[in-house]
C-alpha cells in the first residue's frame, strides 16, 4: 500500500536512512546518513520531507548526540535537528520534550569540539525563540556565556542574542539560574562590539521586567554595577550610546526607570551618580542649543513617545513619594482607576524613609531637580495630550513641591507657569488630571496662603474650582463623585469666601485692564495700542492665560488686525517692532508668548482616530490584509463570463478603478475562453501595480548617438501608459484670514515662537493613523493650523504625495521609535506589502543631460514612482547618479546661453559661490583624461548666469518665447519631482521667486531681492516724481542730473529688445513720463514680463503636484527644502553624525583624522565633498547615515597609494588606513577634484 502514496521513493529512502542511523556500531553508515539527511533538511523540498517523520527520527538523534567516540558523528545529528527546527518550525517542542536541550548545554559547558559546541549553540538560539523556559531549568544561560570568549564575534552575538531570549518572562524561582550569570552579563555591557552590547542591555531589561516587583532581586541585579553601566550608556559624550539604536536606548530607559520604582536603594545610588543630569541630557538629548519653546518643540513632536514616557517615568521614581494621608490617599485611590498614579505618587512599601533622608541631608540634589528638570515637566504635561505622561509629569512636580522646603518652594512655583496651567488641567473636569491639579493647588496653598493667595486668582484657579464645585452629575460615576467632593471640600477651606485668595480674584485690576482694551479694540482705537503694549512691556506683569481668554483681548486683537483700515498694521509694527532700547522685541515677544499659552489652554481641536487602529501597527497590519472578492454571476446575464470559481485578493489601497480594469477582461471574455483561465491565476494576489504600473521597473534609455541639436528631445524614451496616482483629498493650505495678519512678525524673528507645540504634537498623533491618512479623512485644522517647518514637510509628504508615501513616511516613524529588540514578522510583511514606492529607471548620457531631462521629465512627471537614474559606459545606479543628475540639469539650466535669467555679467563666476566643476574642468587633469575624453569632447564650453541675488526670470522677449517657456515647464516639473523625491535642487533662485512659488504676490519692495542697484535707481526716481507733486515748480532730478540727460529711453533696463511702450526705441524718457517708465519697469522686471515664464513654472509644477500645497511653508522653509542645507561643521557635528564601521571605531585615527580635514574645509570644498548641498536639517539628517568604512590595500600596494572612494547608495566612505593626517588630507582632495562626474567600480 506505501508504494500507492505520494513520493512512495521517498518514504523507502527515508526508512532506509532511520535504519542506517540504529545501525550502532557502525559509524560509516550513520555518517552516510546523517550527512544525507542535513543535505535533505537543508533543502527544505516539500516533497522529499513528506517522508521525514519527526517522532521516528528525533529520538536516534538525540541519541548520536552522546556519541562521543566520534565527534563527527555528534556534529553531523547536531547539525541535523538544527536544520529540523528551521525547516520543520512546530518541531521545536518535540526536541525539548526528548532531552536534547540539556546535551546541548553540556557541549557548550564541557567544550572539547568547537564545532560541536558552535552548532549546539545555535541549536539553543532557535529553540529559545519559544522555549526560553526549559533551556533556563537545564542551566542554559550559564552554557551560553560561561565560555563565550572561545568563540569568534558572529557566534559571540549569536551566543547574547540567546541569552537575551532565555531571559525573557522568567518565573520567580527562575532567579537561582540566573544569579551566577549576572557578574558575566555586567561585563558585557562594556565589549566593544556595538551589537554585543546591545543583546546585554535587552538581557538586563528583560530581567528587570520580570522581577520587578522584588526588591531585593532588582538590587542583586545591579549588584556588580550593571545599573551604573547601563546609566553611562545614557550619557552624552559615551562612546557607546551613539551606537545604540533607538529602541535599545529606550529599553536602557526603561530598566533604569522600573528599578528606581521597585528599589529606593537602587533610586539613591543613581541619584549619587547625577541622574538628575542625565535624565535632562537625554530629553535635550541633540537639542542642547535649543531652548523655550524650540526645545519643547524638538522634545514633543520628534521624540519617540515611547522613550520620553519611560524617561518621564525615571524623573518621577527618583523623587521621594508623598506621604500617606487618609483623605488624599482614598482621592487618589477613587480617580485613579485605569492608571498608575497611586504607585507613581505613594511608590513601594518602605522607599519614603529612605529617599527622604537622603534629601534631607542632601537639598542640592531637589534644588538641582528643580533648576534642571521642573521647568521641563511643567511644559511637557500642558504640551502632550496624553493621559499616562501627563499623570506621571504631575506625579513627580507633586512630589517634588512636597519634598522642598517653603522658601525653595516659592522660589521654583513663581518663576513657572504652573498655576495657570494647573487652572487649564482643572478645567479639563477629568477624573485623574483634574484630581492631581487640585492636589498640587491644595498643597500649594497650605505651605504659602499669603504668597500665592494672589496668583491662584491672577491664574484662575479660583475660578475653575469655583466653576467645577457648581457642576452637578446627571449620572452617577465614582471618579467624578470623587472629584466634585474634594474640590469643594478645598473650596470650604481654602478658597471660601473670607479667603484671600477669593478675596483677590473679586478684584482683579489685571483683568479689569485687560477687558478694557479689548473693548477699545473692538471700536478700532488705533491709540489703544500703546495701552496693550504696556500690559506687555513687563513678563511679570503681563496678563495670565485665564485673563486673556476671559476679557477677550485675544480676539479683539485679532479681529483688529484683521479688518483691512488704512494705518493698522503699520501703527501695530511701529508699536511692538521698532527699536526702542535693549529690550525692544520683549513686547512682541511676550504678546506671542502669551497668546500662545492661552491657545494651549484653550484649544479642543479634536484628535479623530479610527475604530480600527488601536496603535500604529495594529492600521498598517490592517492595511496589510487584502480583500477576497469572488463575482457571483447575475441569473439572467448571461453576456459575460461565469467567474465565480475564483478568489480574488484585491489590495484594501488599489483604486477601483484598477480593480475593475484587472477584473473585467475576466469576465467580458467568451465564456469558453474563461472556463480554460487557470484558476491559479484568478486566485492570484492583486497589486494595482503590477496591471497598472507594469511599466514602473523597466529601464528606459537614451541613446548616445543621438542627433546633438539640442532642440531635438531624445528619441529612444518609450512613452509609458501615464500612472493614475492616488488621489489624496487633503490639502495643506494656510488660513490666510487669521494668519496672515501676523505674518510680518516673522522677519527677522524666531518663528518658532509661533509655533504651538501642543497642536504640533496633536498634529504628529493624527497623522500616525494610517486609515485616516488613505481616506483623506484629517480634521481640517491639520493644514490650518501647521506652523512648524518639520511638520510642514511631513503633512505635505502625507496629504499631496500620495498614500504609498504617506505610508512609507508613517512606517519610518514607527521603525525608528519602536522598542522592540528584534523585528516582528509583522514589521517586515508589512514593508514589503504597504511601504515599497515604485521605481522607475532612466538611462542618459552626460553629454546631453538637459534635453535627456527635458524628454524624461515629460513622460515621467505625472508619475509618483521614484525617478532613478544611470549614465552610459558607468557602472554606478541608485541613489548617487540620480542626485548627481538633479545636480547637473539644475547647473545645466543656469547656462547663460539659454537665456532664461537675469544676468549681471558675462563672466562664468557667481559671486560667491563657485560653481561645480563641469566635465570640461575634470579632463583638463591627466588622471582623469581617460574616464571622460567621449564626455568632454561632446561638451562645449559653457557660461553662466551670475546672479549674486539669486536666480531670476528675464523678461521675456518675444523672439525668445518659443524656446524659453519650454524651459520653464521643465523646471516645474524639476522642481516638483525634486520635492516628491526628496532630491535637492542646487539651483540659487531669488528669494522672489520662492515667494511667488509660496502664493504671495511681489511688491515694489521685492524688486530689491531681485536686483537692489535697479531699486535704488528706481526708488531714487519716485522720490523725484514726489518731490514734483510737492513742488510742481521744481525740476526733477536724479543725484543733480536732470532726466533728459540721462539719455533713457522706454526699454527695459538691460534688455533694449523688451519695450516699454510700442515705440519705445524712439521715445526718450523725460519728466512727464517718468512715472509711466517707472511702473512699466517694475511691471516688466517681475509683473507681466516675467508672468507667463510662472504660468508655465506652475504648469509643470502642478503635474507632479498642485503647487498649492505649498502656501503653508514661508518662502526661507521652501528654499531650505528644495536647495537643502549648507551648514558650517564643527568637530561636535561631525562626530555625531558619522558612523565608523567595517574595521573602523570612533577610536581609530583616520576617522579622527577625517574629522578635523572635514571641519576646517570652507564652503566651496564641502560643496565638491557632499555634492553639493545636504538636506533640510544638516549633516545629521542625511539618510542613511554617513558611515566611514576601512579599505583595505593589496599586496605590494600601501594604504597611502590608494584614493578614498564611496558607496553613494549607502552613503558609505570608503577611506584606507592612511598614516598621516597629511596624507589623508592630500588623498582626499584629490578625490574630492579629480574624481567627479563618473561612477566607476571602486
Amino acid at each position: 500500500m506505501e508504494d500507492l502514496l505520494p513520493n512512495a521513493s521517498g518514504r523507502a529512502r527515508m526508512k532506509e536512512l532511520l535504519s542506517y542511523l540504529k545501525d550502532h556500531g557502525n559509524d560509516v553508515k550513520q555518517m552516510e546518513a546523517l550527512t544525507e539527511i542535513c543535505e535533505v533538511l537543508s533543502m527544505g523540498q516539500e516533497d522529499i520531507l513528506i517522508g521525514f517523520n519527526v517522532d521516528s527520527f528525533l529520538p536516534v538523534l538525540v541519541e548520536l548526540l552522546n556519541a562521543e567516540h566520534n565527534p563527527e558523528i555528534m556534529l553531523l545529528s547536531c547539525r541535523a535537528i538544527t536544520h529540523m527546527l528551521e525547516v520543520l518550525p512546530k518541531s521545536a517542542a518535540k526536541v525539548v520534550t526528548s532531552g536534547a536541550v540539556p546535551i546541548f548545554c553540556q557541549r557548550l559547558l564541557n567544550i572539547e569540539f568547537i564545532d560541536v559546541a558552535e552548532q549546539s549553540l545555535l541549536a539553543i538560539h532557535k529553540l529559545s525563540i519559544e522555549h526560553p523556559e526549559p533551556i533556563m531549568k537545564a542551566n542554559g544561560l550559564s552554557a551560553v556565556l560561561t565560555f563565550i570568549d572561545f568563540f569568534d564575534i558572529n557566534t559571540q552575538r549569536t551566543a547574547v542574542m540567546t541569552a537575551a531570549n532565555i531571559c525573557r518572562n522568567m518565573s520567580g524561582d527562575s532567579f537561582v539560574y540566573v544569579s551566577d550569570m549576572l557578574q558575566n552579563l555586567t561585563f558585557l555591557l562594556s565589549n566593544s562590539d556595538q551589537k554585543i552590547v546591545e543583546s546585554s542591555c535587552i538581557c538586563f531589561s528583560r530581567l528587570v521586567d520580570s522581577f520587578a516587583k522584588s526588591s531585593v532581586q532588582l538590587e542583586q541585579i545591579s549588584s556588580y554595577g550593571a545599573l551604573l553601566r547601563l546609566l553611562s550608556l545614557l550619557r552624552p559624550g559615551d562612546r557607546e550610546s551613539r551606537g545604540l539604536t533607538t529602541g535599545t536606548y529606550t529599553l536602557v530607559v526603561k530598566t533604569l526607570a522600573i528599578c528606581c520604582r521597585g528599589s529606593s536603594s537602587i533610586a539613591i545610588s543613581l541619584l549619587k551618580e547625577n541622574i538628575v543630569q542625565t535624565v535632562f541630557h537625554i530629553i535635550r538629548k541633540e537639542d542642547e542649543k535649543l531652548g523655550g519653546n524650540a526645545l519643547i518643540t524638538a522634545v514633543a513632536v520628534h521624540r519617540p513617545m515611547e522613550q520620553l514616557l519611560h524617561t518621564l517615568m525615571l524623573a518621577n521614581e527618583v523623587l521621594p513619594p508623598l506621604r500617606t494621608d487618609d483623605r488624599v490617599t482614598q482621592f487618589v485611590r477613587d480617580i485613579s482607576h485605569g492608571t498608575d498614579m497611586t504607585q507613581d505618587l505613594y511608590g513601594v512599601e518602605g522607599s519614603l524613609s529612605q529617599l527622604n533622608n537622603f534629601v534631607e541631608l542632601n537639598p542640592g540634589v531637589l534644588v538641582e531637580y528643580s533648576e534642571l528638570l521642573y521647568p521641563i515637566l511643567v511644559d511637557i504635561s500642558v504640551t502632550i495630550v496624553n493621559d499616562a505622561m501627563r499623570i506621571t509629569c504631575l506625579s513627580a512636580v507633586a512630589k517634588l513641591l512636597a519634598s522642598l522646603q517653603r522658601d525653595e518652594l516659592y522660589k521654583v512655583v513663581n518663576g513657572s507657569q504652573l498655576l495657570g496651567y494647573i487652572s487649564g488641567f482643572i478645567a479639563t473636569g477629568r477624573p485623574a488630571i483634574a484630581g492631581l491639579a487640585l492636589i498640587v493647588a491644595e498643597m500649594l496653598l497650605e505651605k504659602l496662603p499669603e504668597k500665592l493667595a494672589p496668583h491662584f486668582a491672577r491664574e484662575g484657579v479660583v475660578h475653575e474650582v469655583n466653576r467645577l464645585c457648581s457642576k452637578e452629575l446627571a449620572v452617577p460615576d465614582t471618579a467624578m463623585d470623587a472629584l466634585l467632593d474634594h474640590a469643594r471640600h478645598f473650596q470650604a477651606t481654602q478658597l471660601h469666601t473670607g479667603s484671600a485668595a477669593a478675596a483677590c480674584a473679586s478684584s482683579d485690576m489685571q483683568l479689569a485692564k485687560a477687558s478694557q482694551v479689548a473693548k477699545r479694540l473692538d471700536a478700532g482705537e488705533i491709540e489703544v495700542l500703546k495701552d496693550l503694549r504696556d500690559l506687555f512691556s513687563c513678563a511679570r506683569e503681563t496678563p495670565s492665560c485665564y485673563q486673556i481668554l476671559t476679557s477677550g483681548l485675544a480676539s479683539s486683537l485679532l479681529l483688529w488686525l484683521q479688518q483691512r483700515v488704512p494705518g493698522r498694521l503699520v501703527a501695530f509694527v511701529k508699536t511692538f517692532c521698532m527699536k526702542n532700547s535693549e529690550d525692544e522685541d520683549a513686547p512682541l515677544q511676550l504678546l506671542v508668548s502669551k497668546f500662545n499659552e492661552s491657545l494651549s489652554l484653550a484649544e479642543s481641536f479634536p484628535i479623530i482616530m479610527s475604530d480600527a487602529t488601536g496603535d500604529i501597527t495594529a492600521g498598517i497590519k490592517l492595511l496589510a490584509q487584502p480583500l477576497k472578492i469572488r463575482l457571483v454571476r447575475d441569473a439572467g446575464e448571461s453576456g459575460i463570463a461565469d467567474y465565480g470559481n475564483n478568489v480574488v485578493l484585491i489590495e484594501p489601497l488599489a483604486t477601483i478603478k484598477a480593480v475593475h480594469d484587472f477584473l473585467w477582461p475576466k469576465v467580458s471574455q467568451g465564456s469558453e475562453e474563461a472556463e480554460h483561465s487557470s484558476p491559479a491565476m484568478g486566485a492570484a494576489g492583486f497589486d494595482d501595480r503590477s496591471e497598472e504600473r507594469r511599466l514602473l521597473d523597466h529601464e528606459d534609455e537614451i541613446d548616445e548617438d543621438e542627433d546633438e541639436d539640442e532642440d531635438e528631445p531624445p528619441a529612444d524614451i518609450t512613452r509609458p501608459t501615464p500612472a493614475r496616482p492616488n488621489q489624496q483629498g487633503g490639502e495643506v493650505a494656510a488660513n490666510g484670514d487669521k494668519v496672515q495678519a501676523l505674518s510680518f512678525f516673522t522677519n527677522g524673528r524666531q518663528t518658532s515662537e509661533f509655533v504651538n507645540v501642543k497642536l504640533s504634537w496633536k498634529l504628529m498623533r493624527q497623522l500616525q493613523d494610517p486609515l485616516m491618512l488613505c481616506t483623506s479623512s484629517l480634521p481640517s485644522w491639520c493644514s490650518d493650523l501647521v506652523r512648524s517647518c518639520s511638520l510642514k514637510m511631513l503633512v505635505l509628504t502625507c496629504t499631496a504625495f500620495g498614500i504609498s508615501r504617506a505610508l512609507h513616511s508613517l512606517q519610518q516613524r514607527v521603525q525608528g521609535s519602536s522598542s522592540s529588540d528584534r523585528p516582528s514578522e509583522l514589521t517586515r510583511r508589512v514593508k514589503v506589502r504597504i511601504s515599497r514606492i515604485q521605481r522607475e529607471k532612466i538611462r542618459v548620457s552626460r553629454a546631453r543631460v538637459l534635453p535627456s531631462a527635458m524628454r524624461a521629465l515629460e513622460l515621467y512627471a505625472s508619475h509618483r514612482s521614484i525617478l532613478e537614474v544611470e549614465y552610459f559606459g558607468e557602472a554606478g545606479t541608485g541613489l548617487g547618479p540620480t542626485l548627481e543628475f538633479f545636480t547637473l540639469v539644475a547647473q545645466a539650466l543656469q547656462n547663460s546661453k539659454l537665456g532664461l535669467w537675469r544676468d549681471s555679467s558675462s563672466t562664468r563666476e557667481r559671486e560667491g559661490e563657485e560653481p561645480l566643476p563641469s566635465p570640461d574642468d575634470v579632463s583638463k587633469t591627466p588622471e582623469a583624461e581617460e574616464g571622460v575624453d567621449e564626455v568632454s569632447q561632446a561638451q562645449q564650453v559653457h557660461t553662466y548666469v551670475v546672479a549674486p541675488y539669486g536666480l531670476f526670470p528675464a523678461p521675456l522677449q518675444p523672439a525668445n518665447e518659443s524656446a524659453t517657456l519650454p524651459c520653464f515647464l521643465f523646471l516645474g516639473r524639476l522642481m516638483g519631482k525634486a520635492l516628491l523625491d526628496q532630491r535637492n535642487l542646487d539651483l540659487p533662485l531669488s528669494p522672489a521667486f520662492f515667494k511667488k512659488m509660496v502664493g504671495q504676490e511681489l511688491t515694489f519692495q521685492d524688486l530689491a531681492l531681485i536686483d537692489p542697484k535697479l531699486y535704488q535707481t528706481l526708488m531714487k526716481m519716485k522720490e523725484a516724481i514726489k518731490q514734483r507733486e510737492t513742488n510742481p515748480s521744481s525740476e526733477m532730478t536724479i543725484d543733480a542730473c536732470r532726466i533728459e540727460d540721462l539719455c533713457l529711453d522706454m526699454t527695459c533696463p538691460g534688455y533694449p529688445d523688451v519695450l516699454l511702450h510700442p515705440e519705445g526705441n524712439n521715445v526718450s524718457v523725460t519728466d512727464a513720463n517718468l512715472h509711466e517708465y517707472v511702473e512699466a519697469v517694475v511691471q516688466k522686471v517681475m509683473g507681466e514680463g516675467v508672468e507667463k515664464q510662472f504660468e508655465q513654472f506652475k504648469k509643470g509644477f502642478d503635474e507632479v503636484f498642485p503647487m498649492r500645497h505649498l502656501r503653508v511653508f514661508s518662502p526661507e522653509e521652501l528654499e531650505l527644502h528644495v536647495r537643502g542645507d549648507q551648514e558650517r561643521w564643527d568637530a561636535e557635528t561631525l562626530r555625531a553624525s558619522i558612523q565608523p564601521d567595517h574595521g573602523y571605531s570612533e577610536a581609530s585615527l583616520p576617522v579622527l583624522w577625517l574629522i578635523n580635514v572635514m571641519s576646517t574645509m570652507d564652503k566651496s570644498e564641502r560643496r565638491l565633498l557632499m555634492r553639493p548641498t545636504l538636506p533640510a536639517g544638516g549633516l545629521r539628517r542625511l539618510t542613511p547615515r554617513l558611515t566611514v568604512v576601512r579599505k583595505e590595500a593589496e599586496a605590494p600596494l600601501t594604504a597611502d597609494d590608494y584614493l578614498p572612494s564611496v558607496m553613494t547608495c549607502a552613503n558609505y566612505l570608503k577611506l584606507p588606513e592612511y598614516s598621516s593626517e597629511e596624507v589623508l588630507r592630500k588623498q582626499l582632495f584629490t578625490a574630492m577634484r579629480e574624481g567627479q562626474l563618473c561612477f566607476l567600480l571602486s
